[in-house]
């Protein structure tokens, strides 16, 4: 349990559930496991690949033509096993604003210097919450 002072307000349109200057409460939570992206340009050149493979699917191809329709295309799966790798992450759950529906509530504890540090990198497959990116820990 400990204080952070929140640096870059957390809005949406039915309010602000962390407001820039305020200071929270945080407490450590339960890991949460993500996969972070290890070769980030060949990772989203894949991405970019499978969504485009929308055109042939609505031609009424198969996801399993689409390697031998499309260059160089892998199915989801293989881009995730190639260009991911899966790793647990301690996380803080930060109480916002009260009556206000969090936007963001849990955030990864580690900086994104100790990620790059443990991982080679701090790219992640979906979207990764740090709470340095928001917060300053007071204590």
């Amino acid at each position: 349990m400990g204080l952070v002072k929140c640096i870059k307000s957390i809005v949406a349109h039915w309010g602000a559930s962390c407001l820039s200057g305020s200071t929270y409460s945080y407490r450590t939570i339960e890991n949460r496991t993500y996969r972070l992206i290890t070769h980030y340009d060949e990772y989203y050149r894949q991405i970019h690949l499978i969504v485009g493979s929308v055109k042939q699917l609505r031609e009424g191809h198969t996801k399993e033509e689409l390697p031998n329709l499309i260059e160089g295309y892998m199915h989801y799966e293989e881009v995730q096993e190639k260009y991911t790798v899966e790793v647990s992450l301690p996380f803080v759950h930060v109480d916002g604003e009260k009556g206000v529906t969090p936007v963001m509530s849990e955030f990864c504890s580690l900086t994104r210097e100790e990620l790059k540090s443990l991982y080679g990198t701090d790219k992640c497959a979906m979207t990764l919450p740090i709470l340095e990116d928001y917060f300053e820990v007071v204590t």
